[in-house]
């Protein structure tokens, strides 16, 4: 019969072929029915990396804020200010108390002001979330909890005792690097992290498989 149309649905997507005495063709949208109802259909693969790289970066985040705030912990209970017990010739713990931000930077500056850098932590942390939660790169997301776990962690710190614990102790020949906790060591491996992934990352269109548009059949070629 002139004009008969087979109409066959694809059951994961919201398009439809109709085919006849002039050949196939693709048209999007879909069937008509008795009752309109808006095309809304979101595919839940970019969705799910993404809670799961949320979720990655969040436990980052927890591991790293544990292992800072176990350490201080053992650390303060077992020495005083001040004290310092050789562990190798080139390391000590050498317990101290941190005004400025990560390695004693900024000291001067934020002494007598212990809630000045808790509120510029704040503000970058909450920065880093929402980053967090646009992120489509594991590494990033890794990288991302790990500085916003650290960050928490000093934040913990100088809202309890009004600055931060410091107790890893590297020098050599005398020559001492600023006394830094685990706290600095997930920032700065999490700004490695990031670095590494931006070097790293392709561009969308060889990364994600992007095709031209097709052309319909009637219009210009």
């Amino acid at each position: 019969m002139v004009g008969t149309r087979i109409w066959a649905f694809q059951a994961d997507a919201d398009l439809f072929y109709t085919g006849g005495s002039d050949g196939n063709e693709l048209v999007s949208g879909r069937a008509p029915s008795s009752t309109a109802e808006p095309s809304r259909r979101v595919s839940g693969g970019p969705v799910m990396r993404v809670r799961s790289l949320v979720r990655f970066g969040a436990l980052a985040a927890a591991a790293a804020l544990t292992i800072d705030q176990t350490t201080k912990h053992f650390v303060r209970a077992s020495m005083i200010a001040g004290e310092s017990i050789y562990i190798a010739p080139f390391f000590d713990l050498r317990l101290g108390l941190n005004e400025g931000v990560s390695f004693g930077l900024l000291a001067e500056w934020f002494a007598g002001r212990p809630w000045a850098p808790v509120f510029l932590a704040l503000a970058i942390i909450t920065a880093l979330a929402v980053w967090l939660l646009r992120t489509d790169e594991r590494w990033e997301g890794l990288g991302l909890g790990c500085i916003i776990g650290g960050a928490l962690g000093n934040v913990a710190d100088r809202a309890r005792l009004g600055a931060v614990v410091d107790f890893l102790d590297f020098h050599i020949s005398g020559h001492h690097w600023p006394a830094f906790n685990f706290a600095d060591v997930a920032i700065v491996v999490g700004v490695g992290l990031l670095f590494s992934s931006g070097i790293r990352r392709k561009p969308p269109s060889a990364t994600r498989g992007e095709f031209p548009p097709a052309r319909s059949r009637g219009g210009p070629r």
